[in-house]
């Protein structure tokens, strides 16, 4: 500490509280993050310094212990979070961010956790908060909650709520059920290819983790996800209730599947120990990373879609109703999704697929804008699809032509004073939308009921994970 003059405070939480430094000899400004005495342990020295050669990633300077306390000197980056940068635009119209911007973010945030992924790490608390804007940079902070793959996982994480994965149903007697498609995922168990069980179906076990092992130029990685999600939807067409027993009728044999192309399970091995430098990993350690991908997936995911809409539709909801108000959205979001496939015929499809023609899609009502280009549509209800087997991978995601075009403009561009391009509607109809979908599927919304509150505590109960308790913790 003797090399550190503490400047001010920056930033605190939790677990931390981090300060602007000055070193005395060199007079450089750093980041000082010093960990608090409460027993909790973070490998995050350790990790900084696997990323030391990730670009959006804060560089590891100094570590050491203070009193008992870990201390982490890391690069000092200026700008502004994601929330504030979101919050200063003001804007009336959706999208927030526009368009320019929206492509440099997403790809450079998807390209940043692609690398942490590649060596053996998931975030896990990719939040606006997390993600600083410096003019044509977006990047990734706090590496407090992350996962190394040779490690055995910490359940007891701590999360914000609006970027973390639903993992629970609300049920109510109102009209939620009737808000999606009859959910076979319990039922339906999901492989790499058609199994001898008639129950057993579609697609990629792993597809996070082997994505990561493919060439996006060459393995069509876009093309085969999008197919995934449309013959998905076949099955999903054709069966009548949610049940197995309608899978092993005859009138299904006739479903066909695409074809896994995805490397093997010992290629994925062989691959992953070389790149992460770990011969003796084991399957749980695979399985593990490979959930904690798709987690991280959806988070990337869900910022992009408060850059398009906002945070009206939960910006006033406490910690237990914000969980809630998500899960209900993602179901909207969803069904959306799947309606809108549906509503595209073979033919078209094909064009779309084979030739990457433009094709004429009327996006169906539901959260997003049905002017909202179709492209933007897929990356993002793909990332927030509730389904981690279905759900877009980051490798997948990074092929969505939207964002191969965002590489073409970081060079040229200044993030936080792009102008404004194509608007696909006013943002207070979208928001009173969204809430007709919240009000109408669920009772949890008062801030005075008790009951309620004390109703979702107690289904939160059965998860290991906190929520993040800081005001402003987006």
């Amino acid at each position: 500490m003797q090399n550190y003059i503490k400047l001010n405070q920056i930033g605190t939480g939790s677990f931390a509280d981090v300060h602007k430094v000055q070193n005395i000899h060199s007079g450089n400004h750093f980041a000082m993050k010093i960990i608090k005495d409460n027993g909790r342990e973070t490998n995050e020295q350790n990790i900084l310094k696997l990323l030391q050669d990730v670009p959006n990633v804060p560089k590891l300077i100094d570590a050491f212990t203070l009193e008992g306390q870990q201390v982490i000197v890391q690069e000092l980056i200026d700008g502004l979070t994601l929330y504030q940068f979101v919050q200063n635009i003001q804007v009336q119209n959706a999208p927030v961010v526009p368009e320019q911007g929206l492509k440099i973010i997403m790809r450079q945030l998807l390209q940043t956790v692609k690398q942490c992924h590649l060596k053996g790490i998931a975030h896990q608390d990719i939040k606006m908060n997390n993600i600083i804007i410096n003019r044509n940079r977006a990047v990734l902070i706090d590496f407090g909650e992350a996962h190394e793959i040779q490690n055995t996982p910490n359940e007891n994480i701590i999360v914000n709520p609006i970027f973390c994965q639903p993992r629970m149903k609300y049920t109510t007697n109102k009209s939620y059920q009737q808000l999606v498609q009859p959910d076979l995922f319990e039922e339906i168990t999901i492989y790499p290819e058609k199994c001898t069980k008639s129950n057993e179906y579609v697609f990629k076990r792993m597809h996070h983790l082997q994505s990561l092992s493919q060439n996006p130029n060459t393995d069509n990685l876009w093309i085969n996800a999008i197919q995934r999600f449309y013959e998905y939807n076949k099955i999903i067409n054709k069966l009548t209730k949610a049940s197995t027993d309608n899978i092993m009728n005859p009138q299904y044999d006739n479903i066909e599947l695409i074809q896994d192309n995805y490397p093997s399970t010992e290629d994925v091995f062989k691959f992953v120990a070389a790149q992460v430098s770990q011969p003796n990993l084991q399957d749980t350690n695979l399985y593990t990373i490979n959930k904690k991908m798709s987690a991280d997936a959806w988070s990337v995911g869900m910022n992009g879609f408060l850059m398009i809409l906002g945070n009206g539709y939960i910006k006033d909801l406490g910690q237990y109703q914000q969980q809630a108000a998500i899960s209900i959205l993602i179901q909207a979001i969803r069904n959306q999704f799947e309606q809108t496939l549906n509503s595209i015929s073979e033919e078209s499809f094909q064009l779309f697929l084979t030739q990457q023609q433009d094709i004429q899609v009327q996006i169906v009502d539901g959260p997003f804008p049905k002017q909202t280009p179709f492209e933007i549509f897929l990356l993002i209800a793909g990332l927030l699809h509730p389904h981690p087997k279905l759900r877009l991978s980051v490798s997948e995601a990074l092929c969505c032509p939207f964002i191969v075009q965002g590489q073409q403009l970081e060079e040229n561009y200044d993030i936080i004073n792009l102008p404004r391009g194509m608007e696909y509607g006013q943002l207070d109809q979208i928001t009173a939308n969204l809430n007709v979908i919240k009000c109408n599927n669920m009772e949890l919304y008062q801030n005075d009921d008790d009951k309620s509150q004390q109703q979702l505590q107690s289904q939160q109960s059965n998860y290991n994970y906190d929520y993040d308790e800081r005001e402003d913790s987006y």
